[in-house]
């Protein structure tokens, strides 16, 4: 599936959130991140469905828990979120 070229900003996001979570990692919001990064990841490669692209929620996430904290973060999850919404299906 077409990410539009984000496989990096993926790969960095990621990156960025386990060094976050080598610090605080039993912190969920973090975990959430992580795990939805993983998920997009997936989609990228094709091997997972798109299916769950409606309940990634990397932009309010980063409004609420990222922003003030890693800002760079902040900035590539607001760039992923607004790249997985348009994949997301009509409807």
């Amino acid at each position: 599936m077409d990410m539009d070229g984000l496989e990096p900003d993926l790969a960095e996001a990621l990156q960025r959130c386990e060094t976050l979570l080598a610090g605080r990692p039993d912190f969920p919001p973090l975990v959430s991140i992580r795990n939805q990064l993983i998920y997009l990841e997936q989609v990228c490669a094709g091997t997972a469905g798109p299916e769950r692209l409606a309940e990634i929620i990397l932009g309010v996430l980063a409004v609420r828990e990222i922003e003030g904290w890693d800002d760079e973060l902040a900035d590539l999850l607001h760039r992923i979120s607004a790249a997985g919404t348009r994949l997301k299906p009509a409807g």
